[in-house]
């Protein structure tokens, strides 16, 4: 299950190939699985721009668009104002240069770096900052109550998914792709009852008994207030609906207790939306809110059922 403690990607933009390799081998051997590396700015951009997952980009100063008097010339095309202005909040840009020189460290800086990263690297001093740029990168994708993915994340690791799911049409990749909306019914009653900090011990109980429900390839998140999300690789349209009677009869089973032996007997409204492979398109961030409001609907529709019938 996916809830937001994957390691980044590391992109390696630099055209001296060697030095290119030698890096992503050290990173790869510190635990940082996924390294790519770019022998072009036009490379480099196409894994910026092209996908969704967080990342720390090493990018080469001394390539291409990225000489002295170029780095202003063309904002529109500079990776380091690209990353500042589009992409802060999931890529960490570091000025990976030979020259470190005040007058250029002002000018990259200016332009966007995070960090300068000098050439030879010294490895030790480079991965305490990777580590802690990790943590604040993760930090941005989790719910701190809970410690599930928030929607920011949950949505950019569902569209990366879907991407990858598109464009890489193999048996590694699911056939069907399936969201639900869970959302706790009567939860104001809870707070209005027993105050919200009982209502916080729900939603982190909660959070609990639905990671239990899910598998190692899904992902779970809390949108906000008393509404979860989980993302499932694999499941249609059919299987869906197994999967969110599941939840709510989990939910429902599950009682909270309190410290004075109280239980609160919980309930949840789930509802589901699928798509198949090939119907995903360029677009999957429209697909995405597709998908979301979708199921969000048929959830509505299941909680104004049991409104009915109470």
């Amino acid at each position: 299950m996916n809830t937001g403690k994957k390691q980044p990607v590391v992109l390696i933009m630099d055209d001296e190939v060697d030095s290119a390799e030698s890096l992503s081998e050290l990173l790869k051997s510190k635990g940082y699985e996924e390294v790519r590396v770019a022998s072009s700015k036009e490379e480099a951009w196409d894994v910026i721009h092209g996908g969704h997952e967080t990342m720390i980009a090493f990018l080469d100063i001394h390539m291409n668009a990225f000489h002295k008097g170029e780095v202003l010339k063309d904002l529109s095309l500079n990776l380091f104002h690209y990353i500042d202005m589009k992409a802060r909040d999931r890529i960490v840009p570091y000025a990976y240069t030979c020259d470190d020189s005040d007058p250029i460290s002002v000018l990259i800086i200016n332009a966007g770096a995070e960090r300068i990263i000098p050439k030879p690297i010294n490895l030790k001093v480079t991965l305490a900052w990777m580590e802690r740029d990790v943590k604040r990168l993760l930090s941005q994708s989790e719910e701190a109550a809970t410690g599930l993915l928030n929607y920011r994340g949950f949505k950019r690791v569902v569209m990366s998914k879907l991407e990858k799911a598109r464009d890489h049409p193999d048996s590694r990749h699911a056939t069907f792709f399936s969201l639900v909306f869970v959302d706790l019914d009567r939860f104001m009653k809870i707070n209005d009852d027993y105050g919200h900090s009982v209502g916080d011990e729900a939603i982190v109980h909660v959070a609990q008994v639905l990671k239990k429900t899910v598998r190692a390839e899904d992902d779970l998140a809390r949108k906000s207030g008393d509404e979860f999300l989980l993302f499932l690789p694999g499941v249609d349209e059919t299987e869906a609906k197994v999967k969110i009677r599941d939840v709510e009869e989990a939910i429902a089973s599950h009682p909270l207790m309190l410290e004075d032996g109280t239980f609160i007997h919980l309930a949840a409204s789930a509802g589901a939306s699928t798509v198949a492979r090939p119907q995903i398109g360029e677009d999957v961030e429209t697909l995405f809110q597709s998908l979301f409001d979708q199921a969000d609907e048929r959830k509505q529709i299941r909680k104004d059922k049991k409104k009915v019938s109470r």
